[in-house]
């Protein structure tokens, strides 16, 4: 396929997340990369989650098929895949469905689970609810974080029960659940599939405590 058949790419970066400011960097460098190999591209920043006013912004930019460079809700959740796919724009990464059981951290855990997969034990927070005594029963260090949110923002690995509120109350910050569970030391991974073609594995080898 030569390049002047994908048309028009507009590269959907930036979103109200708060993973705004690392979309940003994620899309100027799909910008740059596309740009440099000739392809028509556009970027366009995306300040609200206010569906009317995204889908009359998509509108108004006049492009082909998009690249989503956004991080977080909004940009992860199924959110803009189902935007785009009622505008029939075409676009890149998962479908709605897809999208949104993936940004769960709950939902992808319990299908995990029905497919035989094991998991960390774990326990779900809502916003009004307290650290009550089935969390503290988990085995420490453990991880806290927002069920939906990515590149780390809320999470926290502590090592004992003095530090469990502090923790909780800042998942809770940044979203309506918090998930608890047992801290599993290993490497971390992370694999790329186009299509149907398995890309290589890479390590992520964070300089602190965990990859942010």
């Amino acid at each position: 396929m030569g390049l002047s058949q994908h048309g028009k790419v507009g590269i959907l970066m930036g979103g109200d997340s708060s993973e705004r400011e690392i979309s940003l960097k994620s899309g100027k460098a799909v910008y740059d990369s596309l740009k440099g190999l000739g392809l028509e591209v556009c970027a366009i920043d995306i300040t609200t989650r206010d569906l009317q006013k995204v889908e009359q912004l998509l509108k108004e930019s006049c492009f082909d098929c998009a690249f989503i460079a956004m991080h977080g809700l909004f940009g992860e959740d199924g959110q803009i895949q189902q935007l785009l796919q009622d505008l029939n724009i075409p676009y890149t990464g998962s479908g709605v469905r897809s999208s949104c059981l993936a940004m769960d951290k709950v939902a992808s855990r319990r299908i995990f689970q029905a497919q035989g997969l094991h998991v960390p034990v774990y326990k779900i927070l809502n916003r009004n609810d307290k650290v009550h005594d089935d969390c503290l029963k988990l085995r420490f260090p453990v991880v806290v974080k927002p069920v939906n949110n990515g590149s780390s923002v809320g999470l926290s690995i502590i090592d004992s029960a003095k530090q469990l509120t502090q923790a909780v109350e800042l998942a809770l910050s940044l979203d309506e659940r918090a998930l608890i569970e047992e801290y599993i030391p290993g490497r971390e991974l992370t694999v790329g599939i186009l299509e149907e073609i398995t890309l290589p594995i890479i390590e992520i080898i964070p300089k602190n405590k965990f990859f942010d």
